[in-house]
């Protein structure tokens, strides 16, 4: 629970934590603890850094039958008996397996043009955050940095039109700093929109490690 001064008056706060946001808080403080540690999951946006005041916010643009593996991944550890075999079985029927450490996601199919590949939701995700943005939705921080959960990778020969799209979108009196694309490859594309520069960071030895991180976390915030 976080104190939260509003008005000179006090106001405890708890927020109900998405799997995503402890993940993404894991990733970053993990891949660079240079520029993150101690991230505060908070509420628009999602991730605070207090000691330079940087606001991450964490979006999801995966279609809606991974969004249904993925809970039932985090589910079935706390799952007895029936409830647990009819969410095996459910997996199952989706194309997957249970794995305690992790997921393994399905290949996407590309098109050579971009607005007809999988990668129109990412656009979409961050046109929409930009605008939460511009709209004064967030607290006022020093910087603002977006963190994508996208279940997509991007194939080289559509990764400078991708960025180039992203700059497009990415407009404003306000805009983000960084964009964090998390890939189903196990990596982390880094756009860094002030620079005009990118980078891939790999994590896949340390993808088991990380999910039970973000998993614990949301379990010790339960119970607090």
């Amino acid at each position: 629970m976080r104190e939260i001064y509003e008005d000179d008056k006090l106001v405890h706060s708890k927020k109900n934590l998405r799997y995503e946001e402890c993940y993404a808080k894991v990733l970053l403080e993990n891949l660079f603890p240079e520029r993150y540690y101690n991230l505060e999951i908070e509420d628009r946006p999602d991730l605070i850094f207090y000691p330079k005041g940087i606001g991450i916010e964490v979006t999801d643009c995966t279609p809606k039958y991974e969004k249904e593996v993925l809970n039932l991944w985090l589910k079935i550890p706390r799952q007895r008996g029936k409830c647990k075999q009819r969410s095996l079985d459910r997996l199952r029927q989706l194309g997957y397996t249970y794995r305690e450490g992790g997921i393994i996601w399905e290949a996407k199919v590309y098109s050579e043009n971009l607005e007809c590949s999988p990668l129109e939701t990412v656009f979409d995700a961050v046109s929409k955050k930009i605008k939460k943005l511009n709209d004064r939705n967030y607290k006022m921080l020093n910087e603002y940095n977006l963190f994508i959960h996208s279940g997509l990778f991007i194939p080289d020969f559509l990764m400078g039109e991708f960025f180039n799209r992203l700059c497009d979108i990415n407009q404003g009196d306000l805009i983000f700093n960084s964009i964090y694309l998390l890939t189903n490859q196990n990596t982390i594309i880094v756009f860094d929109m002030l620079q005009k520069s990118g980078y891939v960071k790999a994590f896949k030895e340390k993808q088991v490690t990380y999910s039970i991180k973000a998993k614990e976390i949301m379990e010790r915030q339960s119970n607090e």
